[in-house]
């Protein structure tokens, strides 16, 4: 599905009718999606947020339903597309198996995250909820032993740490390549930066949820844990927000299975309950939904404080990296030895990690330091 550009009022629309997709088959939903078929210049821009956005399967299920009128070619379209993408997601899951495996067998255990796991576990149809890399959890301690299993089984890091054993004690995780270009996301927690260093580890680790893929038990988190990070992938990831995390983010609380006192449990605990009523009133909003459930009034009442509002405003903006994200998480590092070894990594990283990012070393601090202080990049 491709398509070619349009003016503004087209593309408000296309954005429009891309959030009532995302909002679709959730109750109470205010969104409108089209009553007659869209013109061909619309349909171009709106297959455009659909592959972005990944929202080929809900497009079909409103399709199939009679709920977004098509012409014959665009439901051709997006029938072919949809069967692409679930062609793909297959393959993908069938990673997910061999991922787990290799790192289990070097004694290293795996929760699957975000796709995989929210589209078995959460969705109705796992159609709906397509994705396109494979991301999964493992102890900070296992994840040396992880890095290197995955390196020694041909997939390639896409960027070096700053120095040997950031990621494994500061880190958010790696990212890893097969020559395909296909990527398996390594996570020890979350997110970057302050967030993720505050997420207490072993939470994460409690009272799994299994499902089976490819005839193979995995786990996952609890549903509460995956609340949770789908608000932390939505506030804190991609900018623009990405519109399949926030309806992660409704399908997960509207799916009745979610323990309003285990949540905000983990998110006090996490010093993440910012991240929560953000995450929360933002897919609400979004999404047109109707408030009445108990955690979204809490949300749409709670008052983030001006110090999570700048932090949140380091991870909002098209040119966050990753020094500033570092640089603003220093706080929240515990302990003398472990800010010493932390302010060292950032400030003479390894000159392969510098390269790879920025002319030097203090261009990279420079660049961290004008985004934390909420500066504009020079140009």
């Amino acid at each position: 599905m491709t398509g070619t550009a349009a003016g503004p009022a087209a593309a408000s629309r296309h954005t429009g009718v891309a959030a009532a997709l995302a909002a679709y088959g959730l109750p109470g939903t205010s969104t409108r999606l089209p009553c007659e078929p869209l013109s061909e210049r619309e349909w171009s821009q709106l297959a455009r947020k659909v592959g972005r956005e990944r929202l080929s399967g809900l497009l079909m299920a409103a399709i199939g339903d009679s709920a977004f009128p098509v012409t014959r070619g665009q439901h051709a379209e997006a029938r072919a597309f949809d069967t692409r993408i679930a062609a793909r997601c297959l393959s993908l899951e069938a990673l997910v198996v061999r991922v787990e495996r290799l790192l289990g067998g070097s004694g290293v255990p795996v929760r699957v995250l975000k796709g995989p796991a929210v589209a078995r576990l959460d969705y109705p149809d796992p159609r709906l909820r397509p994705f396109v890399d494979v991301d999964v959890l493992v102890p900070a301690a296992g994840f040396d032993t992880a890095a290197r299993c995955l390196s020694e089984a041909g997939l390639r890091r896409a960027y070096p740490q700053p120095r040997p054993g950031f990621d494994r004690r500061f880190g958010k995780g790696a990212n890893f390549r097969l020559p395909d270009g296909t990527g398996v996301d390594v996570h020890r927690t979350f997110a970057m930066g302050p967030y993720g260093l505050r997420v207490r580890l072993d939470d994460l680790w409690q009272a799994p949820e299994p499902f089976v893929l490819g005839g193979r038990r995995l786990q996952a988190m609890p549903v509460e844990a995956r609340l949770l990070h789908a608000c932390y992938h939505s506030v804190l990831g991609d900018w623009p927000r990405r519109l399949i995390p926030q309806r992660d983010i409704a399908q997960l609380l509207l799916g009745g299975r979610v323990d309003q006192r285990t949540l905000l449990a983990l998110s006090g605990r996490w010093q993440g309950d910012a991240l929560l009523a953000l995450g929360v009133t933002g897919a609400w909003d979004v999404l047109r939904l109707p408030g009445g459930h108990p955690l979204v009034r809490w949300a749409q009442h709670y008052v983030v404080s001006r110090a999570d509002r700048r932090l949140v405003a380091v991870y909002a903006r098209e040119d966050a990296n990753f020094a500033a994200m570092s640089l603003a998480a220093v706080t929240s590092v515990q302990g003398l030895r472990a800010k010493a070894a932390f302010l060292r990594a950032l400030v003479l990283p390894e000159r392969g990690y510098v390269a790879q990012r920025h002319a030097s070393a203090s261009s990279r601090l420079r660049h961290g330091l004008r985004q934390v202080r909420g500066r504009p990049p020079r140009r």
